[in-house]
């Protein structure tokens, strides 16, 4: 199919999971995506997330959920509570310590089993490479009070 259904369609019923499975880029990776942004009367991050969480799981050997920031909305938080596990995604060089932590502690107040972190968008260019530029900006990300 040129242009599946989004995940909103079947979480709503609309189509089922694997008409809206598409073929990546990546051979053996599937992904379902989300169409069309717009706002549900239903909740659709509750029972119907759970059930389709389950159905992935029979049909897949991992199930990867690309969730928004969790500043932002609420959604994030929410599907990631569903998780088996959360991994927080933090852009290297431009996160501020205070919202990691704040991310880190709701995911864990949610009930998320948060896993750890990882950086994106690193610039292999910087001295972090070889640890010292790494560890005096980023070190304190790890320390508890």
């Amino acid at each position: 199919c040129a242009n599946p259904p989004g995940l909103v369609e079947v979480l709503s019923g609309a189509a089922p999971t694997a008409e809206a499975a598409a073929p990546d880029r990546v051979e053996g990776l599937e992904v379902i995506y989300v169409r069309d942004a717009q706002i549900a009367n239903e909740d659709l991050f509750g029972q119907r997330m759970e059930d389709f969480l389950a159905r992935a799981g029979a049909l897949y050997d991992r199930t990867i959920l690309d969730l928004p920031p969790l500043g932002g909305l609420a959604d994030g938080r929410v599907v990631g509570a569903r998780a088996d596990a959360t991994l927080l995604v933090v852009r290297w060089a431009s996160t501020p310590a205070q919202p990691i932590e704040a991310a880190m502690n709701w995911l864990q107040t949610d009930g998320a089993n948060p896993v750890g972190a990882i950086f994106s968008m690193v610039d292999p260019a910087a001295e972090a490479m070889g640890g010292i530029y790494y560890s005096s900006k980023y070190g304190n990300y790890y320390q508890k009070d």
